[in-house]
């Protein structure tokens, strides 16, 4: 091996100029490649094998449907900083939980013409329609403070169950978190 470095370096310096035209020639041929060069972040395509079943009924949904919406995080903060774990705080917190939930859309599947290009107005089109909620296609978990499977909401409100009377009846909240935190019964990222 050292008789071959001996010769790299005697030509080097024999041709000094041509070595360096050489080597960014190459760099430049190799840099090349970054113009096909693409990032992605999005942990579906990082985490998930593209050939699962998963990953199928995904590409099917998004070839019919679109793209996926991005999952929501709404972070509640002080203005003046300080500690939003108290009865107001949860409350404003719960208002906006609930103002989101409420959020209804309508499921009308009578947009189907028929050959004439009328509207199709029969009676079992007519059933079709319906309000969807949230409660409809989110993702469903079990949570055993609310003895049962919920939206799948990281939210402290869980520990008063998303009752106002709940949280107003709490003597102290930041001790329910507290405790709920050494407990391990829920996960706030701490």
């Amino acid at each position: 091996l050292a008789p071959w470095f001996r010769a790299l370096g005697l030509a080097v310096a024999r041709k000094p100029k041509t070595t360096i035209v050489l080597s960014l020639t190459f760099a430049l041929f190799m840099t090349a490649g970054l113009a096909f060069m693409t990032f992605d972040a999005d942990s579906y395509h990082l985490y998930l094998p593209q050939k699962s079943e998963m990953a199928l009924m995904r590409k099917a949904y998004t070839d019919d449907f679109g793209e996926l919406p991005d999952v929501i995080m709404i972070m509640v903060k002080r203005r003046a900083g300080g500690n939003v774990v108290n009865k107001a705080t949860l409350a404003s917190a719960l208002a906006l939980y609930n103002e989101i939930s409420a959020i209804t859309a309508i499921n009308d599947l009578r947009s189907a013409t028929d050959a004439t290009g009328d509207v199709d107005e029969d009676e079992e089109s007519a059933a079709a329609s319906r309000t969807i909620t949230i409660e409809d296609f989110c993702y469903k978990q079990f949570v055993p403070q609310m003895a049962g499977y919920v939206c799948a909401v990281e939210s402290p409100l869980y520990l008063w169950k998303y009752s106002y009377k709940a949280i107003n009846d709490d003597e102290d909240v930041q001790e329910t978190v507290w405790q709920a935190i050494v407990n391990k019964t829920t996960d706030f990222g701490v």
